[in-house]
């Protein structure tokens, strides 16, 4: 039942003893019990202090009428597992979780009443300790063979309950003390530990540790602590007695994967994609550069593309029309160019061949090379006059066997030129839709 503010009318904070009296007089069977009220719930439960309780053994006749809390409610034999009083109890004690409350049966067989009885809390301090009793934040714990991966510094570790001896569940001081003798920003820590984050992911059972920048433990710490220790230390610190860490060579993680399908900056080079239900690809191997990701599967001795990733950004149609625009100055011969992207300008440049060889029919050429980081080659694009666009032999030998993404234009004629995409990985090709490279819908 609902009480609301207009029931006392003549008081603006109704105490405990009032609501005790509404509750008697809407409830004659509820006279001579104790009021439990919690202000955290709003809820006002009665207690049996001074009813003597049903045994737990006693046998009840069913259906059988309770009043839950001002609720009539039936109650048949075919709802319980059995038709004691323990197990009429245990039925409809579900709504009821108070640490401090236990729930009994109390009145005859016309109706029963389901009442609470508090263990040491009075009717004067119940409400007193609801609101000012705070319960004890649980400490959250972690499988002991857990993947641990440290974001700043991409360190990851297969954790084992010898590491901590023999515990299944580990905090995150016990983190702290076994990572402090391998990494400076772990001894760091000290007891502060609210800047170090960790983030559990139980489908992979994968223990992600950050650190909010800036707020390196102490202040004493962060002046001492220097970022670049834990990149040094992270070479001391392998699986094998070789000194070759072969987790190195394995993407477990769906962020890295996604980091080296996306930043231009993250390359990686035949690393295994771990093979399970998380992970897209799962046992394949992905070479990254600063353009794209290849992934690929290696059957036989022959490599199969799954996926090619580009990285950059989409090439304008002004360089599209560029390119054109000296395909169709070199007619009747075809022709030759490559599309370079500056990461530090953020623009394309179009790169001419050096020294050239064409025909109407093939194009030979020789491109400078160049040391510069900030310059990556995107394609290499050539022309086949007024013929349609395709990968002849001749084309397949000089580019199966690199890595990088090749084009063919035809059609240089006609008002609509035609052009053909492939991504090229060491004997496997993956043709690719123009727009992957291409934004041809403005200038």
């Amino acid at each position: 039942m609902n009480f609301s503010k207009e029931d006392f009318s003549d008081t603006e904070e109704p105490t405990v003893l009032e609501l005790k009296e509404k509750i008697y007089e809407a409830f004659p069977e509820f006279k001579g019990m104790d009021v439990f009220y919690d202000i955290s719930t709003n809820l006002a439960t009665i207690m049996a202090d001074k009813q003597p309780a049903l045994k737990d053994g006693d046998i009840i006749s069913f259906p059988l009428n309770v009043n839950v809390c001002g609720e009539r409610r039936m109650v048949m034999e075919e709802d319980l597992d059995g038709t004691t009083v323990k197990d009429v109890v245990a039925y409809l004690t579900g709504e009821f979780s108070h640490p401090d409350v236990t729930c009994m049966l109390v009145g005859n067989a016309e109706c029963y009443l389901l009442c609470l009885h508090a263990k040491g809390v009075s009717v004067s301090s119940a409400a007193k300790t609801s609101k000012n009793k705070k319960a004890k934040k649980k400490e959250p714990k972690y499988p002991s063979n857990a993947i641990v991966y440290i974001v700043i510094n991409g360190y990851h570790e297969q954790l084992k309950p010898e590491n901590f001896e023999g515990k299944e569940k580990i905090t995150k001081q016990d983190l702290i003390d076994y990572f402090k003798g391998k990494f400076a920003i772990f001894f760091f820590c000290g007891k502060k530990t609210g800047n170090m984050k960790l983030y559990y992911d139980e489908l992979q059972n994968r223990l992600s540790i950050t650190f909010e920048p800036g707020t390196r433990g102490s202040a004493y710490g962060s002046r001492r602590y220097d970022r670049s220790w834990d990149y040094e230390e992270r070479e001391h610190y392998v699986s094998t007695e070789d000194g070759h860490d072969p987790m190195e060579d394995v993407i477990f993680l769906k962020e890295e994967l996604n980091n080296v399908l996306t930043n231009p900056m993250s390359v990686c080079f035949n690393k295994e994609i771990l093979a399970n239900s998380i992970l897209p690809y799962g046992g394949c191997k992905i070479f990254a550069n600063n353009v794209a990701a290849y992934i690929y599967r290696n059957e036989r001795g022959t490599n199969h593309l799954e996926k090619v990733s580009y990285k950059l950004p989409s090439i304008p149609k002004r360089v599209y029309d560029a390119i054109i625009t000296y395909f169709k100055g070199e007619l009747p011969n075809e022709a030759i160019i490559q599309v370079i992207y500056d990461h530090r300008h953020n623009n394309f440049i179009l790169q001419r061949p050096e020294h050239v060889d064409a025909t109407p029919v093939s194009v030979t050429s020789t491109f400078p090379v160049w040391s510069n980081p900030y310059l990556s080659l995107v394609a290499t694009i050539h022309s086949h006059a007024n013929m349609e666009p395709f990968f002849s032999p001749t084309d397949d030998s000089a580019e199966m066997d690199q890595i990088g993404i090749f084009g063919v234009i035809g059609r240089l004629g006609s008002d609509n030129p035609q052009m053909l995409l492939r991504a090229v990985y060491e004997g496997g090709q993956k043709f690719l839709m123009n727009s992957v490279l291409f934004d041809l819908s403005k200038k």
